[in-house]
């Protein structure tokens, strides 16, 4: 443990931790710029979505108003007016069929003209898609403004339709300055161009949608697809009253259910609010998608520097042992040689000599005039006790000789008898005291 608080380790998890901690700060600056990128990017997104969109249909609606201009002014139109002013009923029938036919050409489902007062003075199919009463607030309204307008959409022969409101003015007339003499009222298909608006839905990011919102009668409501590709208007739970536009930002979604992210327009020719909704939890998903991801970076990063730094100090130490171990050698080998240097003088000396351990009563060395001695080899007998290589009593004097060089500390002699085979030999034996450990 004691090895583990160094003060290199200490600055080095102290460094670690530095680097940590800017990490995290960095990351957490990171993640609010990213949240606000997103934010401006999805503003951005859903302006350029409704500016598009809206010129879309802008521009749909206005073919239909120039075109239903053109019917109104050309010279069929006309005289088919005259004609079905006519008493006579061939001209009538004539100018009825005129009538019908130039309608459908032009590329509208039906006509019908009214006069000032709102009474119907001519329809292409025979009979009103509802009653005169329905038309007589947009009629005197076209009538003052003497300026095209859309009625909602509504259901027309199992297709979505608007009526156009037209005013006529007189043949001579130069301008719109002129009072109308009649309201031309043609009804406009508009199935396929709000499929193709609907269609655009599946292209969008973010897992937005986009909303066709119109009034009816004080209802809002919404054009949707139905299975399969049908469209029908359903009730919101939101109210656009007097609202011409809604900025972006967070709010709850036009039915109240969820919180999204939302904008609008308007198109005050048609009373139609064109909107994109982007769900809170779709932005929230792809915002914690990228924290993880940049998490995980910043974890490898960390890691990475980790290794760096564990490496270098690795790479330093091991030197510095390295440097250690050759100091150590440098110092082992004269003590090596003189160990051999000593072996070698030690083994030329005729007199036995052995070193014993106090602790273990082993022989740790003996030299050749020893192993003489014994009648064994230097092998053999080194790690053996006397009791091993000697009789009895010879291991007993021996023993006894080094037990008081234990006890006094100091050098012992006395003179013991030696067997050796059926010899006796006679001897001077000599105990020195020597320890290994260094002394402090």
């Amino acid at each position: 443990m004691k090895n583990i608080f160094t003060l290199k380790n200490i600055a080095l998890a102290l460094l670690v931790l530095v680097v940590a901690i800017g990490l995290c700060l960095g990351l957490s600056y990171l993640w609010k710029y990213k949240e606000s990128d997103i934010d401006s990017e999805l503003r951005k997104y859903q302006s350029v979505i409704i500016k598009n969109e809206t010129e879309l249909l802008t521009s749909q609606l206005v073919k239909y108003v120039v075109q239903g201009k053109e019917l109104a002014k050309s010279r069929i139109f006309r005289a088919s007016i005259e004609g079905l002013s006519s008493r006579d009923k061939n001209k009538f029938e004539k100018a009825q069929q005129d009538f019908e036919n130039f309608v459908k050409v032009s590329g509208f489902a039906s006509g019908s003209l009214f006069d000032l007062n709102g009474k119907l003075f001519a329809t292409s199919e025979g009979q009103l898609d509802g009653n005169e009463a329905d038309y007589h607030e947009a009629i005197r309204k076209t009538a003052s403004t003497r300026v095209p307008s859309f009625s909602p959409l509504h259901a027309h022969g199992g297709l979505f339709v608007s009526d156009l409101f037209l005013p006529v003015f007189p043949a001579d007339a130069l301008s719109n300055s002129v009072a109308p003499v009649k309201v031309l009222v043609l009804t406009v298909p508009m199935t396929d161009a709000l499929r193709a608006f609907l269609a655009t839905e599946q292209s969008l990011e973010y897992g937005s949608s986009i909303h066709l919102v119109q009034q009816t009668k004080g209802v809002f409501q919404e054009i949707v697809f139905s299975y399969p590709d049908n469209l029908k208007l359903q009730t919101i739970g939101a109210s656009l009253e007097g609202v011409t536009g809604i900025d972006f930002g967070k709010r709850s979604n036009l039915y109240n259910s969820e919180e999204v992210f939302s904008s609008a327009g308007f198109i005050p020719a048609i009373g139609w609010w064109i909107g994109v909704e982007t769900s809170v939890d779709e932005v929230a998903e792809q915002m914690n998608l990228y924290k993880g991801v940049s998490a995980l970076l910043a974890a490898l990063g960390l890691g990475a520097f980790i290794f760096f730094v564990l490496t270098v100090s690795f790479i330093f130490s091991s030197r510095k042992y390295y440097l250690k171990s050759k100091k150590l050698e440098t110092k082992l080998v004269p003590a090596e040689q003189e160990r051999v240097l000593l072996k070698k003088v030690f083994n030329s000396l005729p007199t036995p000599i052995s070193v014993k351990d106090v602790e273990t009563g082993t022989l740790i060395y003996i030299n050749e005039a020893f192993a003489g001695l014994a009648d064994l080899k230097n092998s053999e007998t080194e790690g053996l006790t006397y009791n091993q290589v000697f009789d009895s009593r010879d291991a007993e004097s021996l023993s006894h000789g080094d037990q008081m060089v234990s006890m006094s500390g100091n050098a012992y002699s006395h003179e013991m008898d030696v067997t050796k085979g059926a010899k006796k030999l006679i001897m001077q034996v000599q105990g020195i005291p020597c320890s290994v450990k260094e002394k402090k």
